[in-house]
């Protein structure tokens, strides 16, 4: 545990008449481990001139701006998926994220998926959350090289490796 952010809630406590516990303060600066030293000291400082009370550990991720919860895979699977309805809609590939043009190239490619019908695009909407999740659960590493990539319109991706299935209907980038 961090000593700043132990003498800042220890600083807290005292100056809202609160005794805490070691326990107590371990239990908190875990439920804090998500800010970094700066954000925690800040967030705290903050609390202090506009909370009538000690902050809990919600009031102060809050304070920093921080959501305590990064999102589920299915939701950035669903974001994705939009950014790649866009693309679509626009028939500018280019527009896409990297980790979105790397799961429509499993899927078949822009060309392909541009193709469909509203109906059979909306079929794919489920096996590109799969894909998805497939990658940041059994390839986080190349999911968070995918999503550090810069988003350049016009640029172009390494092609995929051929496709290991990850789904049960997908095997080397085109759907059986």
């Amino acid at each position: 545990m961090s000593d700043r952010k132990t003498v800042a809630l220890i600083a807290a406590a005292e100056i809202h008449d609160k005794t805490m516990t070691e326990e107590t303060i371990n239990l908190y600066l875990k439920a804090c481990e998500g800010l970094s030293d700066e954000q925690f000291e800040h967030s705290i400082a903050k609390l202090l001139v506009s909370s009538k009370w000690m902050p809990k550990p919600s009031e102060v991720y809050e304070a920093a701006g921080v959501n305590p919860r990064p999102p589920s895979f299915e939701s950035q699977a669903i974001t994705a998926y939009n950014n790649l309805e866009d693309a679509l809609s626009q028939n500018k590939p280019s527009v896409a994220w990297p980790v979105t043009r790397h799961i429509a190239d499993t899927l078949g490619g822009h060309q392909y998926l541009w193709g469909m019908t509203l109906r059979e695009f909306e079929f794919k909407k489920s096996q590109f959350i799969k894909a998805y999740i497939a990658l940041a659960e059994c390839e986080p590493e190349k999911l968070k090289q995918l999503e550090a990539l810069p988003h350049v319109p016009y640029a172009r991706l390494p092609s995929p490796e051929p496709y290991q299935p990850l789904i049960g209907n997908i095997t080397k980038g085109r759907p059986t």
